[in-house]
């Protein structure tokens, strides 16, 4: 069975349309993985209410939600209205944060932008590039 890695944030957090997630530790983010499915869940009285905003609503990402959920609740985490991002597989990358302090919230970069290129390439390409490139 393939075992798809996701990422949670709150639902009533702002949200952008994006197409990769990246995953930030100690100024600078570590990997890179594109988006496959995007799943909110509201747990509601009579239980958890999916919806697809991109992708399937699998009954293994329904499960592997609820995993989330339930681990969560062992860590006094109540996680009852989120946003579920799910990507097949992250790259590594060191796409370094050059100025002082942490950041403050979600980032959102161009990566066409950073990469100086109309079509992007795939996501290892994609990350083997950002380790030449900084942000601040």
């Amino acid at each position: 069975m393939l075992v798809k890695i996701f990422y949670y944030d709150n639902i009533e957090r702002g949200f952008s349309a994006h197409d990769y997630l990246g995953l930030y530790k100690e100024k600078s983010v570590r990997a890179v993985g594109k988006i496959t499915a995007i799943i909110t869940a509201v747990t509601t009285e009579d239980g958890i209410e999916y919806k697809a905003e991109l992708g399937e609503l699998s009954d293994d990402r329904k499960q592997q939600i609820c995993k989330t959920i339930e681990d969560g609740r062992n860590y006094g985490y109540v996680l009852s209205a989120n946003r579920y991002f799910f990507v097949d597989k992250f790259y590594e990358t060191d796409f370094k944060k050059i100025t002082p302090r942490a950041p403050m919230g979600t980032q959102v970069f161009d990566l066409s932008q950073i990469l100086e290129t109309e079509q992007l390439p795939e996501t290892p390409e994609i990350a083997e590039l950002l380790k030449s490139k900084t942000w601040g």
